[in-house]
């Protein structure tokens, strides 16, 4: 589709998952069906990367963000091991040799970004069940991952600026208050004033009729 309208074009048929753009803007890489595979913008040259299930992986995808290495020459590869760890490859798309990444294991990866000199990049990723997505560095070709952000609040969207100096990502802020609903009324529910504390969970009625409940603060 042209930028200022006209008709839309079909360029790839079949049942496509996600889709990553070169940083020349020449080529795509996606998964179609039960494969990855590189093209033209427009179609043609298809090439190969692999496929979605391998002996070693039980699926491989193409991550959200840039994937692709600034030169081209590389591509960041989502990847969930039989024990159910996920991961990176980093897939060569000269020789396909391949790089994999899972230590550590995290349990969903966001999008991926590559730093300017290509030779790090960077993943909004979960390490554990119920954390929060973190901001995270890993070399190339060394594979060496280094943990940047430990917060309460999860990360997303993350981007790499164009001289590799500044990440720019969606912050996720989670606040949770607190609710009384009259038994019979549901229009007369009224947030109950809590100060600064911040609600966290185990709310219950204490006999007086005071409310108990545990803080992050605290």
């Amino acid at each position: 589709l042209a930028r200022l309208g006209g008709e839309p074009r079909i360029v790839v048929r079949g049942l496509l998952f996600y889709f990553a753009i070169s940083p020349d803007g020449k080529r795509l890489a996606l998964g179609r069906s039960r494969e990855l595979v590189t093209m033209n913008e427009d179609g043609s040259d298809e090439k190969r990367i692999g496929p979605y299930t391998t002996e070693k992986y039980s699926w491989r995808s193409i991550p959200t963000g840039r994937p692709w290495s600034p030169d081209g020459r590389l591509i960041a590869l989502e990847c969930s091991s039989k024990d159910d760890r996920s991961g990176l490859l980093i897939h060569n798309l000269i020789d396909s040799t391949e790089i994999d990444i899972l230590n550590p294991p995290w349990s969903r990866i966001g999008n991926v970004a590559w730093a300017a000199d290509g030779q790090s990049l960077y993943l909004a990723g979960i390490r554990t069940e119920g954390g929060q997505s973190q901001i995270w560095s890993i070399s190339y070709p060394r594979g060496e991952v280094r943990q940047i952000t430990s917060d309460a609040n999860g990360f997303s969207d993350l981007s790499a600026s164009a001289d590799g100096k500044s990440l720019l990502a969606i912050q996720s802020i989670y606040s949770n208050s607190l609710w009384v609903l009259p038994s019979g009324n549901e229009f007369g529910i009224q947030k109950v004033p809590t100060g600064e504390e911040a609600v966290r969970a185990w709310v219950n009625w204490i006999a007086d009729g005071r409310i108990l409940f545990v803080s992050g603060t605290a």
